[in-house]
C-alpha cells in the first residue's frame, strides 16, 4: 500500500511540475506581445510630443514591390506580432493541432496602429485560411512560402495598401 501512496505521490509531483512549466512558458510568450505594443506606443508618444504624425502610405514608393526585394533592402518602419496562432487543420478531427507566432513587419509605421485597430478581422482571416489547410499540407516545407505569401496579400487587402508588408514565422509547430 505504501509503494502505491508514493506512486501517486510521484505523479502528483510530475503534474505540478507540468502545469508550472506551462504556465512559466505562456506568461513568457505572452509577454512579447504586450512588449511590442508597449515599445510601439513609446514610439507613438514620441511622435506625438514632436507632433509629427506619421502619414498612412497607401502606396509604395516606385522602388518596387516588397515581394521581390530581399530582407537586407526592406525598410522596417515597424513590426506587429501576433503570438501563439492555434488552428485545427482540416480534416484532423481535432487529433493534430498547429500552433504559429507571426511578425508582419510593416514599410510605413503608421501601418502598425492600422493593423492593430483591425486585428479581430486579421485573426478571423488567418482562422478561415488556416482551417482550409490540411496536416499534410502544413507539414510540407515548400508550402512555408506559399502561406507568407498568402498572409501578406491578406493583410495588404485588409488595409488596402499596395505592398510594404512582410511575414515571418518566429514559431511553426505541428503536433
Amino acid at each position: 500500500m505504501s509503494k502505491i501512496l508514493m506512486w501517486v505521490g510521484i505523479g502528483i509531483a510530475v503534474v505540478l511540475v507540468e502545469v508550472g512549466i506551462s504556465y512559466f512558458a505562456i506568461i513568457q510568450l505572452g509577454g512579447h506581445k504586450q512588449a511590442a505594443v508597449v515599445a510601439e506606443l513609446a514610439v507613438d508618444e514620441s511622435a506625438a510630443e514632436t507632433s509629427e504624425q506619421p502619414a498612412v502610405q497607401k502606396d509604395l514608393p516606385p522602388t518596387g514591390s516588397s515581394e521581390a526585394m530581399t530582407d537586407a533592402e526592406f525598410d522596417i518602419g515597424g513590426a506587429y506580432t501576433l503570438s501563439d496562432f492555434v488552428v485545427n487543420p482540416a480534416y484532423s478531427q481535432g487529433k493534430h493541432f498547429f500552433v504559429s507566432s507571426m511578425v508582419f513587419i510593416f514599410r510605413d509605421k503608421a501601418m502598425v496602429q492600422a493593423i492593430t485597430d483591425k486585428e479581430p478581422i486579421l485573426q478571423d482571416r488567418i482562422i478561415s485560411q488556416l482551417g482550409k489547410r490540411t496536416f499534410a499540407w502544413f507539414g510540407d516545407i515548400n508550402n512555408r512560402a506559399t502561406l507568407k505569401l498568402e498572409l501578406e496579400e491578406m493583410v495588404k487587402d485588409i488595409l488596402n495598401i499596395k505592398g510594404g508588408v512582410k511575414v515571418y514565422f518566429s514559431k511553426y509547430v505541428l503536433q
